[in-house]
């Protein structure tokens, strides 16, 4: 908005004033649009009970429009996340009760800090989940590899490990390395108990690893590194597995890859833009992987024939 000294003198006297209908239509125009930008699913209706509250208290006094368009959507999604849990205690639960948006806001803050913290940090999750995107490229008896598309979905599958693509602070790391080559997580089946202390952080869970052919790397869930030999050992067909998907299941997979690419849903940011990987330029990548001895040549034994099919043989 223009400060007054912006205007010729004499302006106020001269200049036609809105009348009260055109400034209420400007004013419920500007609720829709705070409405249309969200904040984390938080829902207004010009004929609801969070429009009728902003507007009487706004024509009390009790709140300008320095605090609606700053925190009202704020305020609001904390007491309806609270709310909605049945997190909030009794006397809290009525949004007309509020004299205003600071006051709303100041109340949620005071009472229910803890609780917030904690529930801010689910639905940032919650948010993150939404528009991660990861392709489960092998599945069997042994184990799960999945290949990770964007950071939200590192942030996602890392949760509980230890890996810098997984920091969601910063996602230096995470470009810094699927630029390089595309990153894959590998679950067991029957994952081994990790319990380590790392920097007097402990570290715990069931056993899962991260790795790709840019290094290559081949990390636990302590961003350790995992020695080939180590890899090789425990995982013998991993190669065979991992590469016979790719190639065989190519066409699908890029498909996939393209469509989220162009996906209007993941536009917003760099962490949720799809890496645009081509399948057959990243299992030459994984040459790296035999090269280092983190994969073996050994093909997985074929399944043995049922009964019958032996019979009809």
């Amino acid at each position: 908005m223009f400060a007054p000294a912006a205007f010729p003198a004499g302006f106020a006297k001269t200049a036609q004033k809105a009348t009260d209908e055109t400034l209420a239509n400007w004013f419920l125009e500007q609720l829709d649009r705070i409405e249309a930008g969200g904040y984390n699913g938080t829902v207004y209706s010009r004929n609801g009970v969070n429009n009728m509250w902003v507007v009487t208290r706004y024509i009390a006094g009790s709140h300008n429009w320095e605090d609606i368009e700053g925190t009202l959507n704020m305020n609001l999604l904390k007491f309806y996340t609270l709310k909605n849990r049945d997190m909030l205690d009794a006397n809290h639960q009525d949004l007309q009760q509020f004299k205003s948006v600071r006051e709303l806001g100041q109340y949620m803050v005071y009472h229910y800090s803890d609780k917030l913290k904690d529930l801010e940090q689910q639905l940032a999750n919650a948010a993150k989940k939404k528009t991660s995107r990861a392709i489960k490229v092998v599945d069997n008896d042994d184990y799960s590899i999945y290949m990770i598309l964007n950071r939200n979905a590192s942030c996602i599958y890392g949760l509980g490990a230890n890996w810098c693509t997984a920091n969601t602070s910063s996602g230096n790391f995470f470009h810094s390395y699927s630029g390089r080559a595309a990153l894959f997580q590998i679950y067991p089946k029957k994952p081994q108990e990790v319990n380590k202390n790392k920097g007097g952080k402990a570290i715990t869970g069931n056993e899962r690893y991260q790795f790709d052919a840019g290094g290559p790397n081949f990390m636990d869930i302590a961003d350790d590194p995992v020695r080939p030999d180590v890899v090789a050992k425990r995982f013998p067909y991993l190669g065979d597995d991992l590469v016979t998907s790719l190639q065989q299941n190519a066409e699908g997979l890029q498909g996939f890859i393209d469509k989220a690419i162009e996906d209007p849903a993941l536009q917003q940011s760099d962490d949720t833009k799809v890496k645009p990987y081509k399948v057959e330029d990243e299992v030459q990548k994984l040459r790296k992987m035999y090269d280092s001895g983190y994969f073996t040549k050994e093909k997985r034994p074929a399944e043995p024939a049922a009964p019958e099919q032996i019979a009809q043989a």
